[in-house]
């Protein structure tokens, strides 16, 4: 019997960097390795999981984080009694954090609610499921969080294309800025806005990639902003791109800038320092990891002053600059070691599951 996955996912085309990205190459390689990958959104999944709940056969179900919310309210409905057998969370950023965190108040207090049935709420959803994190922040976060034992959590980091390829030449300042983060909330843009305002005495030009679809309201007054900071001339926004055309993006630029206060890995950061490109960044993501790479400098606090003292530092003094560009040997996590990795992971849950059957039959 061939091994299926029901993966539980709203799609996205336009990707730049991150959770979708890991997706699609995780997915990928695990349908090379011959799983059957059916796609889902939180209705469709439950629409037909009534006949698949109980099943001992190799069959998972990943559900990943943005549609944790969609799946809880979907599970509220009447029409939606269904019994979910322990599926497999794929956390790449907390729920409450994502863009439709407030869903994740739905608990069984939730007055608003009319089921005639007990309703699940976040936590019990969470503790009963075996979750995959992409970072050591977020695995800290969610087991902190949940109350998480250490069987329930995997981790599982990202990793780069086969063909990444490293910058070979460096300017003597950091006068091309990139930032790579979709238009949404959280991602650093006003703070960004700020701090670039406060240094337009300066020689520098702004390329920002990101989606701005997933909350247009959002991604308008982001772009206002710009426009009456007087800001707009001297930045280009060049929508969404391949992951070659970020890597070339990467090669071109000076220095990226990323401003999250919150990233459980932060993929653009391991993008950026294997293309040997110096970073501005929040303490955020795996900093032990990408600290090795002599490419990052962290800022000490999250505010448009220090943003706007360290990148004019940046820009006027070379030999604080160059100390960035220095070359550092770093190896490369290939796609396929994640794909292997996760692999071996549901192959473990595979074997936990029969062992389970067999004893209940």
């Amino acid at each position: 019997m061939q091994k299926r996955i029901n993966f539980v996912c709203m799609q996205s085309d336009n990707k730049v960097s991150g959770g979708y990205i890991y997706n699609d190459y995780v997915l990928g390689g695990l349908s090379k390795l011959g799983y059957e990958v059916v796609h889902h959104d939180a209705k469709s999944y439950l629409a037909d999981a009534g006949q698949n709940a109980h099943s001992c056969a190799s069959e998972h179900v990943i559900i990943d984080s943005i549609e944790l919310n969609a799946l809880l309210l979907a599970l509220s409905s009447d029409a939606n009694e269904v019994q979910l057998s322990r599926p497999i969370i794929l956390c790449h950023l907390p729920p409450e954090l994502q863009l439709d965190a407030q869903s994740a108040k739905l608990s069984n207090s939730d007055k608003s609610c009319e089921c005639t049935h007990e309703c699940m709420s976040m936590q019990q959803l969470i503790q009963r499921s075996m979750l995959v994190t992409t970072g050591t922040a977020c695995t800290q976060y969610m087991q902190a969080e949940y109350q998480l034992k250490d069987a329930q959590l995997e981790m599982v980091m990202p990793g780069l294309p086969a063909q990444w390829k490293r910058k070979s030449q460096y300017s003597n300042a950091p006068k091309r800025l990139l930032v790579v983060a979709n238009l949404i909330p959280n991602k650093g843009y006003e703070l960004l806005i700020e701090a670039l305002s406060q240094i337009k005495h300066l020689d520098w030009t702004l390329d920002f990639y990101g989606d701005c679809d997933f909350s247009p309201e959002h991604a308008e007054k982001i772009f206002t902003s710009m426009q009456q900071s007087g800001l707009r001339r001297r930045i280009e926004y060049g929508g969404t791109v391949t992951q070659s055309e970020l890597n070339e993006a990467m090669i071109k630029a000076d220095l990226l800038i990323q401003l999250s206060p919150f990233e459980p890995f932060s993929m653009v950061s391991l993008e950026a320092v294997s293309s040997g490109l110096p970073m501005l960044s929040a303490k955020t993501g795996e900093m032990d990891y990408f600290r090795q790479s002599g490419h990052v400098r962290y800022l000490d606090t999250l505010d448009s002053r220090e943003v706007a003292k360290v990148l004019s530092e940046l820009i006027n003094d070379t030999e604080k600059y160059s100390e960035l560009c220095q070359s550092h040997d770093t190896a490369l996590r290939s796609w396929n070691e994640v794909t292997l990795e996760f692999h071996r992971l549901l192959l473990n849950l595979e074997t936990t599951h029969t062992l389970q059957c067999a004893g209940n039959s």
